[in-house]
């Protein structure tokens, strides 16, 4: 039977994989400025950054499941994601610890599933809550938020890892929640801060860059899309900045400052937050990756 005839032909060679949203938000905008939206990959959204994707594994070939493949077989995405974390159910997998209570991961499938549910990794022996710097597919480090020296090693491997892997996943380190299961964005302490504004805004630029490539300064619609700038403070700390010309509609990234500039020239730095507090209400998700929102025009300038 062909891959389209039906899903339970396949359910039993679905393997689960880790997928960055950033990346995967940029290349099915490849695939829809190609006439081939029904070819982006199918992802379930699962915390900040990162979900899960699946592919057949034929033996001979592996290949990725799409929105259209999950459409023809008529299931839900949560179905097929389901029938992956079945498969993978009690297979036995090498792992390495690097130090004491700084591990890798290296199986694509152990990773997507630890991600899942991060209820599945609790056994490993880490100091303090957990934090995942989910480098690539096939590359996860795995530390303990109280483990200073563990968390300053895996930013440095996520960084030397970064531009290298080849399917690379998030420069977003993630830390598990107060239920066991789920993960959300962690939060560095200050003494960390340069290491990990470097990780993470370099991400940012990277991928927003990649972005903007494909909607170009102004899109069909006539919104404009700021650059993400990268910028290094007197302390070494990394951040990212965006410039905002009054009278356009912009499609605002998520940066570290908005850089509102008037008619003259003159310009009014907004921090992130502060965008959101006063300004939030008048801006709309667009719902993409790397996310952007849509931004009256004159919004910051007033």
């Amino acid at each position: 039977m062909g891959m389209f005839d039906g899903f339970g032909s396949v359910a039993a060679r679905v393997r689960l994989r880790l997928v960055g949203l950033d990346v995967s938000g940029v290349a099915g905008m490849r695939l829809d400025a190609s006439g081939h939206p029904d070819s982006r990959q199918a992802v379930l959204a699962l915390a900040p950054g990162v979900g899960v994707g699946a592919v057949i594994d034929d033996g001979d070939q592996v290949v990725q499941v799409s929105v259209g493949m999950v459409d023809a077989w008529g299931v839900g995405f949560g179905e097929v994601v389901a029938a992956g974390t079945r498969a993978f159910s009690g297979r036995a997998v090498d792992t390495s610890q690097v130090q004491p209570g700084t591990w890798v991961l290296t199986d694509p499938e152990q990773i997507a599933v630890a991600v899942l549910d991060a209820a599945t990794i609790s056994g490993f022996q880490v100091s303090g809550r957990a934090v995942v710097f989910p480098v690539a597919q096939d590359l996860l480090v795995l530390v303990g938020g109280d483990d200073h020296d563990g968390l300053g090693k895996a930013v440095r491997a996520a960084m030397d890892a970064s531009g290298s892997v080849r399917t690379p996943v998030s420069g977003r380190p993630l830390t598990v929640g107060a239920d066991g299961h789920h993960w959300q964005a962690y939060t560095w302490g200050t003494d960390l801060g340069v290491g990990f504004s470097q990780l993470t805004r370099t991400w940012d630029a990277r991928w927003y860059a990649a972005q903007r490539e494909l909607l170009g300064e102004t899109t069909a619609a006539g919104r404009y899309v700021p650059e993400v700038e990268l910028a290094q403070g007197r302390d070494g700390s990394y951040v990212t900045y965006c410039s905002v010309p009054a009278g356009l509609e912009a499609l605002l990234p998520r940066v570290d400052f908005v850089h509102a500039v008037d008619d003259d020239g003159t310009v009014h730095p907004h921090p992130w937050q502060q965008v959101i507090d006063v300004y939030g209400a008048a801006l709309t998700d667009t719902g993409i990756h790397p996310s952007r929102w849509i931004l009256p025009p004159n919004t910051l300038n007033e």
